[in-house]
């Protein structure tokens, strides 16, 4: 039975909830990851192979072509947000640390990035669908490849990690213009559970695989911006690494997407609210990341809180609160009338 337009919505929203829980997941594991906890280290990097990509190919898929009125929305929805939240990281980390930090507005504080990332990623729509669809693949990858070669181009703008995610979002824009939204419903709700099982197989693989080759590579490599340099590789292996990972995400990506529920469960609703999850979480852990950890059943316990938070900031209270910053309508009184509307 189909039901592109249900499907459609409760899929995307089921697909950010699930990933945006992963992030909150992943950055409270970090620090036992770094302590050498090994199986939060393999979940870290089992989390790390997939989720941001997916979760950049999923903005690539709800992303339309850009005009006018939705640059204005990048304004109030995105670059509004990201100043409030640097400054307010900046401040946290100031009181932290004893110290003053510094505020660099163009270099993104940890999550921040993703927020200036998806601003580039969209003022560039045009150029993507002015390409050969394989063309822009081919050439998003290349820019990714060039761009942590060497030193890398840096965390200005956060460029390395636009550039290293790029193939991903071109991958899920290229998606959405090929067949729509309701296309993609429409296929969605046709995957059979046999290959839905596949695919939960696949993804089961590449944890046995990523504990297997646990010592094989940096973890800062999971990172597709990554600079060759700052792994202490060569270019080539560099290179190497890269579209392997690259390769590795992919196929992981395509896994998780395939195996999401695709009807409205209780928690689609954390879907919805991605974007507090996603920038509020931070200032939570933040005080935490540098925290021993140095246990198995410590790493069990900050995960189970890190999907808890997830959950708690995607309520109703907290979005009422914290509505200001996260989506700060106000700001639209920059905009001309005709944009706001």
């Amino acid at each position: 039975m189909e039901q592109p337009a249900d499907v459609r919505d409760a899929y995307w929203d089921n697909a950010k909830a699930v990933l945006v829980t992963l992030v909150v997941v992943g950055h409270a594991l970090q620090p036992a990851a770094a302590a050498g906890v090994v199986a939060a280290d393999v979940a870290y990097r089992w989390i790390y192979l997939f989720h941001m990509p997916a979760f950049v190919l999923v903005t690539g898929v709800l992303t339309a072509e850009l005009t006018t009125r939705r640059a204005g929305r990048l304004v109030v929805g995105l670059a509004v947000p990201y100043v409030i939240f640097q400054v307010l990281q900046t401040i946290e980390v100031s009181v932290l640390r004893g110290h003053a930090a510094p505020l660099h507005v163009l270099v993104p504080r940890w999550t921040l990035w993703y927020l200036v990332a998806v601003v580039l990623w969209r003022l560039s729509v045009p150029l993507w669908l002015a390409l050969r669809p394989a063309v822009a693949l081919v050439a998003a990858l290349v820019l990714c490849v060039l761009g942590g070669l060497g030193g890398g181009v840096g965390h200005a703008l956060a460029l390395d990690d636009t550039l290293g995610f790029l193939p991903f979002f071109v991958a899920g824009l290229l998606l959405r213009d090929a067949g729509g939204l309701d296309r993609i419903g429409k296929v969605v709700a046709s995957i059979a559970v046999r290959w839905r099982v596949v695919a939960g197989l696949v993804l089961l693989a590449a944890l046995v695989v990523t504990a297997l080759a646990r010592d094989a590579f940096n973890r800062a490599a999971l990172q597709p911006g990554f600079a060759t340099d700052a792994i202490g590789t060569t270019a080539g292996r560099g290179t190497l690494l890269r579209l392997i990972l690259v390769c590795a995400a992919a196929v992981t990506t395509l896994a998780v997407l395939v195996v999401m529920p695709r009807a409205t469960h209780w928690w689609t609703s954390v879907g919805r609210a991605s974007v507090y999850v996603y920038l509020l979480h931070a200032l939570v852990l933040t005080p935490l990341r540098d925290e021993p950890v140095t246990s198995a059943a410590q790493a069990t316990l900050l995960a189970a809180a890190a999907v808890a938070l997830a959950f708690v900031l995607a309520t109703p209270l907290v979005r009422g609160l914290t509505a200001w910053a996260v989506e700060p309508r106000w700001a639209g009184i920059a905009l001309r009338a005709a944009v706001r509307s």
